[in-house]
């Protein structure tokens, strides 16, 4: 099973290398490498972060900042790669 986003950063010691603020302008893809969009917001709502994507075609979507949602942050890659965002839809 995947470890999660933050668990893999705590993992490498970089646990406090990664903020939520370093995500705005990274390019979000889905587990095959393809783009869905660019982050454009985060936004806090209840328990979680949720991070808003402007997609290729000019929409917007929302999804969960949770290791259920987001597979791989790539910070010099400037790249999130997420899991299946269906749920979350």
């Amino acid at each position: 099973a995947d470890a999660g986003w933050h668990q893999q950063a705590a993992r490498r010691g970089e646990a406090d290398a990664i903020s939520l603020d370093e995500f705005i302008d990274m390019t979000v893809e889905d587990a095959d490498g393809n783009p869905l969009g660019q982050v454009t917001g985060i936004y806090s709502a209840g328990g979680n972060d949720v991070l808003e994507v402007r997609t290729p075609d000019g929409a917007h979507f929302l999804f969960p900042a949770i290791p259920e949602a987001i597979a791989e942050v790539d910070i010099d890659a400037a790249r999130i790669r997420v899991h299946d965002l269906t749920p979350f839809r």
